[in-house]
C-alpha cells in the first residue's frame, strides 16, 4: 500500500467517527424533514467506520474509544431534541437509553476505581451492538412518522435493558488481578 492509501486507511474511519459528532450538533437545529437524512448518515457512518477499520487493519485505541462515545452522544442529542420537542416521553427516552445509562454508570466507577486505563477494555458486545441497531431503527421511524411505535419501542427498551444488565453483570472496573493473586486463588484474603 503506498503512503497516501495508508494514511487514507488509518484515517478514514475516525472521520466517519467524527462525522456523527458533526451530525449530532447539527440534527437540533435542522428541519424535522432533513432529520431522517441525519439518522440514516449516522447509521452509515456507525457501520462503515468499524467495517473500514476492520479492513484495513486499522483499528486503534483511540478509535475503540471514540465511536461508542460518537454512538452515545448522537442517540443522546436525538432522544434530548426529540423529548424537549414532546415526540418521546421520558419514560420512553428512559427505556431506548437504558443500556447507555449503564455504560455510563460502568465507565464513570472504571475510571475511579482503576483510571482511564479501563476505558481500553471495554469490548463491544453483541447485545450492545444489537441495542445500537434497534436504536438507529427506532429513532429513524419516530423522526419519519412523528409518532412513536410500541412494538418497537418495546423491542429495543428490553434489548437495550438487556444490554445493560449484561454490562452491569460483566463489569469493568475491577482490578486486573495480578499474578501473585492468580496463582494463590484459594487465598481467602485475597480481596480484602
Amino acid at each position: 500500500m503506498s503512503r497516501p492509501s495508508v494514511t487514507a486507511s488509518l484515517l478514514l474511519p475516525n472521520v466517519l467517527t467524527f462525522f456523527r459528532f458533526g451530525l449530532a450538533v447539527v440534527f437540533p437545529l435542522v428541519s424535522p424533514s432533513w432529520r431522517p437524512l441525519i439518522l440514516i448518515l449516522a447509521a452509515l457512518s456507525d457501520a462503515f467506520d468499524g467495517m473500514f477499520s476492520r479492513l484495513f487493519h486499522t483499528a486503534s485505541t483511540f478509535g475503540q474509544i471514540l465511536d461508542p462515545i460518537a454512538d452515545k452522544v448522537f442517540v443522546g442529542v436525538v432522544l434530548i431534541t426529540l423529548l424537549v420537542e414532546q415526540t418521546v416521553s421520558l419514560p420512553a427516552l428512559l427505556l431506548v437509553a437504558a443500556r447507555d445509562l449503564a455504560v455510563a454508570f460502568g465507565v464513570v466507577v472504571a475510571v475511579i476505581r482503576i483510571g482511564s486505563d479501563a476505558i481500553r477494555r471495554m469490548p463491544p458486545h453483541v447485545l450492545g451492538k444489537a441495542t445500537t441497531a434497534f436504536q438507529f431503527a427506532f429513532l429513524l421511524w419516530v423522526v419519519y412518522d412523528q409518532s412513536v411505535p410500541f412494538p418497537l419501542l418495546l423491542i429495543t427498551g428490553v434489548i437495550s435493558i438487556a444490554a445493560g444488565i449484561d454490562y452491569l453483570r460483566n463489569p469493568h472496573w475491577k482490578r486486573p488481578e495480578s499474578a501473585a493473586h492468580r496463582a494463590a486463588p484459594d487465598d481467602e484474603t485475597a480481596d480484602l
